[in-house]
């Protein structure tokens, strides 16, 4: 492999925006990121393919983080702060969406909005089904769903209008 790069276009190595700057330096081009990740030794060029990895110069703190962080294949995602979905139990999801259409089936989708004196009679049922959980009746004996995912479903419709009240309108900004 020759040490001459003629290469003019190169992605940048964190983010993948191209650039058009070239500056030599031991035969590999260094990039310089429009977004100020600093000029990395390393990357492929876009027409040739190439891909020269010599470290890195003049790193950003934010840069040298995401290298810190690059996966073993050398991948990365800008995901640190962001709601972990990934942490959801699957099968208390799904056990609490067959309850949701249960109910949606039995009475009408999102019925439970239209129920008068919400706050008490939701309690009421949560308190119910997490009694005959505690007392050792593991599932409903209408639905044969968890009594937990019932609780599930009170819960959350006693918190999502709490929920609603408190979002703020972007326009209202």
């Amino acid at each position: 492999m020759s040490n001459e790069c003629v290469c003019v276009k190169f992605s940048c190595a964190f983010c993948q925006h191209l650039t058009e700057e070239h500056t030599e330096l031991a035969g590999c081009a260094l990039i310089g990121c429009p977004c100020n990740h600093g000029p990395a030794v390393s990357g492929e060029c876009i027409d040739c393919g190439k891909y020269r990895d010599m470290g890195v110069l003049g790193m950003t703190k934010k840069a040298k983080e995401l290298l810190d962080n690059m996966d073993a294949t050398g991948g990365f995602k800008l995901d640190q702060g962001k709601l972990r979905w990934d942490l959801v139990q699957p099968l208390v999801l799904e056990e609490y969406v067959k309850v949701l259409t249960f109910g949606a089936k039995k009475y009408a989708p999102n019925n439970w909005r239209k129920v008068d004196d919400q706050k008490s009679r939701y309690f009421a049922a949560l308190m119910r089904h997490i009694w005959a959980w505690w007392r050792g009746e593991q599932r409903d004996p209408e639905t044969g769903f968890h009594h937990l995912a019932h609780a599930m479903c009170c819960v959350a419709f006693l918190a999502e209008p709490e929920l609603e009240s408190s979002v703020v309108d972007p326009e209202d900004v």
